[in-house]
């Protein structure tokens, strides 16, 4: 049972950090006015992709922390770091001076 449980705590934890629902508007927009044999070639590429590297990370993410001398604690502090700083820049609400033209 307790398996069970640590499977559906991993696989709710990758459906968030992955967010594929959130990501089907983007990739719709980012494809508007693609064939759908274009859209179904890249929508594989961009699922083996993540993929891939969710695999790596599973499977050598241990020993390269290791290799680098990081432990799991500096690495959570660090990504926390991060996102306050994102947060904060999101909160600051600031226009960028870089335009997207048609």
């Amino acid at each position: 049972m307790h398996e069970w449980q640590q499977l559906f705590k991993i696989t709710v934890a990758l459906l968030a950090i992955v967010n594929p629902f959130g990501g089907i508007p983007v990739f719709i927009g980012a494809t508007r006015g693609w064939s759908a044999r274009e859209r179904a070639r890249t929508a594989r590429t961009v699922a083996f992709t993540v993929f891939l590297v969710l695999a790596l990370a599973a499977f050598l993410g241990d020993r390269l922390l290791d290799f680098f001398n990081v432990s799991i604690g500096s690495f959570m502090v660090g990504g926390g770091i991060l996102i306050l700083l994102l947060a904060i820049s999101m909160l600051q609400a600031r226009e960028r001076p870089i335009r997207q033209t048609p």
